[in-house]
């Protein structure tokens, strides 16, 4: 969705639905993102991890407005959405290459 609407011209009523079904995109992972910091996170740290991850959104919310910003000024606005894809696919290949947790045996419980 970040592609087509950093590259192609399109109607209004389109843009409208590429940016509703971004966003309903958005809202379905949000909870498997929960989930997987949760199967790897060591037991007993999952608060101190949590915190890191919102951490470093809250850094990204921070940083990212500068530096898109910048981009607008020096009029290549396409570059926001090609930096927001790379992310994207960051993001992806992090949670589809990630370690599985490995069960514990049940008496070191």
């Amino acid at each position: 969705m970040a592609i087509l609407l950093g590259w192609v011209d399109m109607p209004s009523a389109i843009l409208i639905f590429v940016m509703s079904l971004g966003g309903l995109l958005n809202g379905i992972i949000q909870p498997s993102r929960d989930m997987m910091v949760r199967a790897v996170t060591p037991v007993g740290s999952f608060g101190k991890v949590f915190g890191f991850v919102s951490t470093g959104f809250n850094l990204g919310g921070m940083v990212a407005p500068l530096l898109y910003g910048w981009l607008m000024d020096r009029g290549q606005p396409q570059m926001i959405f090609a930096i927001v894809t790379g992310f994207i696919i960051l993001a992806l290949l992090t949670a589809v290459t990630r370690r599985k947790p490995q069960a514990a045996a049940s008496w070191t419980r």
